[in-house]
């Protein structure tokens, strides 16, 4: 067996079977699992992650490179669709590479401002029955490929290097769009780790903000523990440039990655979003302890809690039972265009900001 690094945290093997004696991918499977042993390091525990995929060399008539680009479309599977898994190749997986390329190029070649846009789901204080948050989540519709959801065309464009570009673009939307809105609620928006990492990024981000003449007060920026995972410190720093201009930061899809009480301690968060997977399931044992767990910690935090994915009276009930003030789903309104969403919530569009107002008069 031979082990060569191939960059940043991408290791080959080069396995002979009769060598082996025994089945390679079960052989693989068993380096995944060892990989993703827990690691201490000081007070935190580390868990990595580890894909694999694996080609058999008759598969590709022997050919070194042939060989090497079908392991590789396997291990891009693992890491696309079952992370943490190994996967042997097969042609299938051929044809789903050149659908993702076709997305990229798609992505790529599109006339953003025109084929990008929001809708915006709204987010209830069950005390007063009231919106206070909406939150604004990216559409794309594409004239080759139709309406692609964000679970496809963000990973690509976090890949190509298009994710700055494009978070910009929705950012300036939102900030033009919430003034439709009356003060009182604010708006919330994701950020990738693609953004969270980078200091020109978050520079950008922050310009934008000063630019819309919108409060910082009323926006919220959603972040996932995957985005913050990805280079702690600079999202640390990120959060405090951006906490210091006054917006406010929330922890996405909590409980689904590492959940680490020190970092969200750490990195001062205000607050936490219990994952709609949770909430499916609050009805049973487990998801009631779950879910009242994170309350508990939201409360002794001083964070709010945000429950998403509500989408039965059943739901609301049980979290308005167990405290939950804040609730967002498809039971409260699926997410559609500002403009009936506005309609909808019965506020009239306010007058433009002063700048905006006195470029048109000078025009």
């Amino acid at each position: 067996m031979k082990v060569a690094r191939l960059g940043g945290d991408e290791f080959g093997l080069l396995i002979s079977t009769a060598a082996l004696g025994r089945d390679v991918v079960e052989f693989c499977e068993d380096v995944s699992q060892r990989v993703g042993q827990p690691v201490r390091i000081g007070d935190a525990a580390v868990s990595p992650g580890c894909s694999c995929g694996v080609a058999m060399s008759g598969e590709a008539d022997r050919d070194a490179g042939g060989l090497f680009d079908h392991a590789d479309r396997a291990l891009y599977f693992s890491k696309e669709h079952r992370r943490g898994t190994v996967t042997l190749y097969a042609k299938e997986h051929d044809e789903l590479i050149q659908v993702e390329r076709a997305l990229e190029a798609a992505l790529q070649a599109a006339a953003w401002p025109a084929e990008f846009d929001l809708h915006y789901q709204p987010i209830v204080d069950l005390a007063s029955n009231t919106v206070v948050l909406v939150e604004g989540l990216a559409r794309w519709t594409s004239p080759r490929l139709g309406p692609v959801p964000p679970s496809r065309f963000v990973p690509v464009a976090e890949r190509c290097g298009l994710i700055h570009g494009l978070t910009l673009l929705l950012l300036d939307k939102a900030l033009t769009d919430i003034r439709e809105l009356p003060p009182e609620i604010g708006l919330s928006f994701n950020l990738s780790s693609h953004d969270l990492t980078s200091s020109d990024a978050v520079s950008e981000i922050i310009a934008a903000i000063r630019r819309s003449g919108v409060a910082p007060g009323r926006l919220t920026f959603e972040l996932t523990e995957t985005a913050l995972l990805a280079d702690l410190d600079a999202a640390s720093r990120s959060i405090s440039l951006l906490r210091s201009l006054g917006v406010r930061v929330a922890l996405d899809d909590f409980g689904t990655g590492y959940s680490s009480l020190g970092y969200v301690h750490r990195l001062g968060l205000d607050k936490i979003k219990i994952d709609r997977s949770f909430v499916a399931n609050v009805d049973t044992p487990i998801g009631e302890g779950i879910v009242k767990t994170i309350l508990h910690l939201c409360e002794n935090l001083g964070l709010e809690c945000i429950a998403e994915g509500v989408e039965t009276a059943e739901q609301r009930a049980s979290l308005q039972a167990f405290g939950c003030r804040l609730i967002q789903g498809d039971l409260i309104g699926k997410p559609v265009p500002m403009r009936q969403l506005s309609a909808e919530t019965g506020a009239a569009a306010p007058s433009p900001p002063a700048a905006v107002a006195d470029a048109a008069q000078a025009a």
